[in-house]
């Protein structure tokens, strides 16, 4: 179990059963110098992608509490990253900011490769659909977007959920077609 708030702590925990019930041991507390505003976890179960204050996005080792990347989580200047959500294969993490835009990283080199516009005020929740096609947003303005991504961005996705399944693989860290720097 993970943990990350305000407080600017990241509390990793592991659970274990006892004859008590579960029983949660931290297992690592690492403190940062930003407030840390959500997190996701990414489909392997391996990395945590954490937005933060200072518009980063920070991905953390969930074994051993150690932070991987760090890029940036907004194409703005203004505003702190709000939200992050990982798609259902892996590669990208999307990000909501206080400026209102939502944007889509490449989960392992950190490179924007979308940036949405819309609401006319900040985005509270988003999530990939199963099927890759869209990403649904809701917002404080009352509305809620459905956004059809790229094809390319689809494929992509696609097709490394494709690969996954019919190798009977458990999901690899490293897409097929790109370079991991995550260590």
């Amino acid at each position: 179990m993970i943990s990350c708030g305000a407080d600017k702590s990241i509390y990793f925990r592991t659970a274990q059963k006892s004859d008590e019930g579960t029983v949660f041991t931290r297992t690592h507390h690492i403190v940062r110098k930003t407030t840390l505003y959500d997190m996701d976890i990414d489909p392997t179960r391996k990395y945590a992608a954490i937005g933060c204050q200072d518009r980063s996005v920070r991905i953390f080792n969930i074994s051993n509490g150690k932070q991987k990347k760090l890029y940036k989580g907004s194409q703005g200047e203004d505003g702190t990253v709000i939200k992050v959500q990982t798609d259902p294969s892996g590669l990208y993490v999307a990000t909501s900011c206080s400026d209102k835009n939502i944007s889509i990283f490449d989960f392992y080199s950190g490179e924007c490769v979308a940036t949405m516009f819309g609401h006319s005020e900040v985005v509270t929740g988003m999530k990939f659909t199963n099927d890759c096609k869209h990403m649904i947003t809701v917002s404080g303005d009352s509305c809620i977007f459905v956004w059809r991504l790229a094809p390319e961005l689809t494929i992509s996705m696609r097709q490394r959920l494709s690969d996954l399944k019919q190798n009977g693989k458990p999901i690899q860290k490293t897409p097929p077609h790109k370079p991991c720097n995550l260590r």
